[in-house]
């Protein structure tokens, strides 16, 4: 389990700030997400979600590398590798969530972790606020689907056109 580190709320907005996720919101916006927010160290190797678990935080990575794999009993592939200024978890902020892919820390993380229904919240009571993250969120989408096309891809052994 991540342990959370207690920080202050400006350091927290620093944080917000810095994140390739969240860089381009206005503070307000930043405050109202610190609301709900914790910084998390995650372990080497540990899981932060498996695949088929009820989602419940969305995680915007600030150091270390963390694998996206599709884990099954009887194997499990790595489909992206995702590093600092990434997000993950975007499965937490839509209704009827579920999770596809499992997350693994191949070495010690540093993340911001955000309660995504607090986040599905303020989005609905703040429009503007509701586009950035949605936006984000399906560019993030996009990525990942991409990214599990190409993996797969490689598997079936078709020729791929990479943009």
């Amino acid at each position: 389990m991540a342990k959370v580190k207690r920080i202050g709320k400006d350091r927290l907005l620093e944080l917000l700030r810095s994140h390739n996720f969240t860089r381009k919101m206005p503070r307000s916006h930043l405050a109202a997400i610190a609301g709900f927010a914790q910084l998390v160290h995650i372990r080497q190797d540990e899981l932060v979600f498996s695949s088929g678990e009820r989602p419940r935080f969305f995680y915007l990575l600030l150091s270390g590398t963390v694998f996206l794999e599709i884990h099954t009993p009887t194997y499990t592939i790595c489909i992206e590798r995702l590093h600092a200024g990434e997000a993950f978890g975007w499965s937490a902020l839509v209704d009827n969530p579920y999770r596809a892919f499992q997350i693994r820390a191949q070495e010690p993380c540093v993340a911001v972790r955000i309660r995504a229904d607090r986040l599905r919240s303020a989005c609905r009571k703040n429009s503007e606020l509701g586009v950035h993250v949605f936006q984000m969120m399906a560019n993030l989408i996009a990525r990942r689907l991409r990214a599990t096309e190409l993996r797969m891809v490689e598997f079936i052994g078709s020729p791929v056109r990479k943009n």
